[in-house]
C-alpha cells in the first residue's frame, strides 16, 4: 500500500495543472510502451566501503493519460502523469577496488507527471517532441549480494526524466512512437547485512521504447 499511495502523488500535481487550462481546446489521450532499459553502473558507499554494481539491460514499461493543448503557430503542449516500471539484474560487483561474488536484481516503480511539447506543425504525419518530468520512484533491491553484503530492501525518493522522440501518426486518433529517456532516482538508501549504516546509492537510466498513443 506504501508504494500505492507514494506513487499516485504525481496525480494531484497533473489535475492541477489541467484544471488551471480548464476551457482551453484540446482532447484527452492515453499511451503504453515497452523498451529497452541500460541502467549505468551503481556507486553504492557505507562508512569506507566503496561498492560499484553493474547492472544488466533489462525491460521497461510505461502507461499514461494525458491532455494535449490547443494548438499554436508552431505546436502544442501536453501534460501526463505516467506509471512506470523497470528491472535490472546485479550481474557483478566489486568493494574497494576487489570484485566480489554477486546475485540479485533491482525493480524500479515510478509515478511521474510530464511536460512535453510538440512540434506538430512541421509534418501532417510525423511529430517530433521533447519532454521532461519529475515525480517519485519506489526502488526495490531483491536479495542483492555483494559479497558478505546483502541488501533486501526498498527506498521512495524524487525522480527526474527528460525525453525526446517522435510520434507518427497512423489514423487522426492513433500514433505509434519511439523515444529515448534519461532517468534518474535521487539517494535511495538501503538497509544491509555486512556493516553498520545504510548503503547511500543512486539510479539512473538510459531507455529507448517504442509505444502506442490513442486520443479521445
Amino acid at each position: 500500500m506504501r508504494t500505492v499511495r507514494f506513487l499516485m502523488l504525481p496525480a494531484a500535481l497533473m489535475v492541477t495543472a489541467t484544471t488551471a487550462q480548464a476551457g482551453v481546446p484540446g482532447n484527452y489521450y492515453v499511451s503504453a510502451s515497452a523498451g529497452y532499459n541500460a541502467a549505468e553502473d551503481q556507486d553504492l558507499t557505507r562508512n569506507t566501503q566503496n561498492f560499484k554494481a553493474k547492472l544488466g539491460d533489462n525491460v521497461a514499461f510505461t502507461g499514461a493519460v494525458g491532455y494535449k493543448y490547443h494548438e499554436k503557430e508552431r505546436g502544442r503542449f501536453r501534460t501526463e502523469f505516467e506509471l512506470g516500471y523497470r528491472q535490472n539484474d546485479v550481474d557483478s560487483s566489486s568493494l574497494n577496488g576487489v570484485t566480489q561474488t554477486t546475485s540479485g536484481d533491482e525493480k524500479v516503480y515510478s509515478g511521474m507527471v510530464n511536460g512535453y511539447y510538440d512540434f506538430s506543425r512541421m509534418h501532417k504525419k510525423i511529430v517530433p517532441y521533447i519532454g521532461a518530468g519529475v515525480g517519485v520512484a519506489h526502488v526495490k533491491v531483491n536479495d542483492v549480494r555483494m559479497g558478505t553484503t546483502t541488501a533486501d530492501d526498498d527506498s521512495t525518493n524524487f525522480a527526474w526524466q527528460v525525453m525526446a522522440g517522435v510520434d507518427y501518426k497512423v489514423t487522426p486518433k492513433t500514433a505509434v512512437y519511439v523515444d529515448g529517456r534519461y532517468f534518474s532516482v535521487v539517494d535511495p538508501k538501503f538497509s544491509a547485512t555486512g556493516g553498520t549504516g545504510d548503503l547511500d546509492g543512486e539510479y539512473d537510466a538510459f531507455t529507448v521504447s517504442a509505444g502506442v498513443k490513442y486520443d479521445f
